[in-house]
């Protein structure tokens, strides 16, 4: 092997641990988050996409880090257990970009910073406890919510206005896809609850009536979960997931629209479109 191939490999290795092709949809997050403070435009939206991403990046790393293990049964293709990456450079970067993240965050505002720390604590707690655990797909959730929260802070608003509701449907539809993801093989009620959790959104949309542009989007959304839900049950889970993750950065453009944002809106559909195109190099799951 050549140092060029053998670079290359590492190079790749380091993306599909990143789950590089996920990262838009923290960034449509941030604008949406942004746009509930009222600071869409504001200057400090573009930190804190970097602390973000660095905050995602690092509880992708991490995620491996924790399921070595596992992944040398049921995952063998990952990164770590074909030894393309060590362990000790996945947690190193993982430290590096929590570090680097929260430094960002200081720099924004104190309040954003200690928010932030937060939302460290929760994705750590999540990628230690998630294997097995019950309630992962709630820890998946918070980690999510916060995002938005921060971004919130950060644009320095005083009331919280819409945020409680946003966040609460934005874990309720992260919630039904993680969890579809773990039980869509249980049978009955087991496998069904999760779609109701995606499912609230649609509602909570389609009660706040904007235009027919933003009721036609409503319509789409649920359309799209709709056919990855169908996906995931003809067993093609992987692909159903993707798409439900992709969905996230439809609701921040829904979000968006709700705020009479249409050019933010419109930034989040591109970011929709984007992690799809990156999700053809970069598996997201």
């Amino acid at each position: 092997m050549t140092q060029q191939t053998a670079f290359s490999q590492r190079f790749r290795g380091h993306l599909a641990l990143a789950r590089i092709s996920n990262t838009p949809t923290v960034l449509s997050n941030v604008l949406a988050g942004a746009a509930l403070a009222g600071g869409v435009w504001d200057s400090k939206v573009v930190p804190v996409m970097a602390a973000m991403a660095m905050f995602f990046t690092a509880g992708m790393y991490l995620n491996d880090v924790c399921d070595y293990a596992r992944d040398r049964v049921l995952r063998p293709d990952r990164p770590l257990v074909q030894g393309i990456v060590s362990r000790r450079a996945a947690l190193g970067i993982t430290v590096l970009l929590f570090v680097l993240g929260s430094a960002v965050l200081l720099d924004v505002s104190r309040e954003a910073f200690l928010a932030g720390l937060v939302l460290v604590g929760c994705i750590v707690l999540y990628d230690v406890w998630h294997t097995g655990f019950l309630v992962a797909p709630l820890l998946m959730a918070c980690n999510r919510g916060l995002v938005y929260v921060v971004a919130f802070i950060a644009a320095g608003a005083d009331q919280a206005g819409p945020l409680r509701w946003v966040v609460a449907m934005a874990m309720a539809y992260v919630t039904g896809l993680t969890a579809i993801a773990r039980f869509e093989t249980l049978p009955g009620v087991l496998a069904r609850w999760p779609v109701l959790f995606l499912l609230f959104p649609v509602v909570y949309f389609a009660l706040h009536f904007r235009s027919w542009w933003y009721l036609g989007l409503v319509l789409l959304f649920g359309a799209w979960i709709g056919w990855s839900i169908m996906l995931v049950r003809r067993r093609q889970p992987a692909r159903g997931i993707t798409q439900l993750i992709a969905g996230i950065s439809v609701f921040d453009a829904l979000v968006l629209l709700m705020l009479w944002q249409n050019l933010a809106a419109l930034v989040a559909l591109a970011l929709f479109g984007l992690m799809l195109f990156l999700q053809r190099f970069v598996k997201g799951t």
